[in-house]
């Protein structure tokens, strides 16, 4: 083949001496061909191939990883279930999870949650008696029920967010939704929604029905 481009060239540039008028371009084409014979098959260079392989390992890495993160212990809450030492008995997302007091009963979420040495309290309902940490004998029965209480005594509250701001008051009786809200005083007993809900210092005061003495402020002494 490589002979015959030769002297096809070799024709080609005798023609075009012999009459200079017409362009004839048939040496160039025979170099075209002559060029053709020798051209190879371009291949994808190795290291293309090899570079994408960390892509696509990545690729498969992202979705453990993330699945690894969505079920890392820091991020879950402690689920509290069963009887504990010391007579405790538990139910609830961080229910009774710093206690050291005995005959403690926790269920719901963060119900107890802070206590410590406390003893003999009750706490039923979603962040009942969360704070309380040395407090004994409180009865908190309700979302929210003597939610801030710390050392109180002998409270009982029946009813969301019953008795939900006393801290230290005792044997407070709060029985209805929002009953003593804003106590922080001892003595006191109110029975009904809203009863006695604005109620701060006051003690030794009693109401009963629906906002019974919501807007007022007793002192007995």
């Amino acid at each position: 083949m490589t002979r015959v481009l030769v002297r096809f060239d070799h024709v080609g540039r005798f023609i075009v001496n012999m009459d200079r008028s017409v362009p004839i371009c048939l040496a160039k084409v025979a170099r075209f061909f002559q060029n053709s014979a020798h051209m190879k098959t371009k291949t994808l260079p190795l290291r293309n191939l090899i570079s994408c392989a960390p892509c696509r390992l990545a690729l498969l890495l992202i979705p453990a990883a993330l699945a690894c993160f969505a079920l890392s212990p820091a991020a879950r809450a402690v689920c509290q279930e069963g009887c504990l030492t010391n007579q405790n008995t538990v139910l609830g997302d961080d229910a009774l999870l710093n206690n050291t007091g005995p005959n403690n009963t926790a269920v719901g979420f963060d119900a107890l949650f802070s206590n410590t040495t406390g003893h003999e309290n009750t706490a039923v309902g979603s962040r009942a008696l969360s704070n309380n940490t040395t407090g004994q004998l409180n009865t908190a029965v309700g979302e929210g029920t003597l939610t801030n209480d710390s050392s109180g005594l002998f409270n009982t509250a029946i009813g969301g967010a019953a008795l939900f701001s006393n801290q230290t008051g005792s044997a407070n009786v709060a029985v209805g939704t929002f009953a003593l809200f804003n106590n922080t005083s001892s003595f006191n007993t109110a029975i009904g929604d809203f009863a006695l809900s604005q109620n701060t210092t006051g003690f030794d005061n009693t109401a009963t029905g629906r906002e019974g003495a919501r807007k007022q402020h007793y002192r007995w002494q």
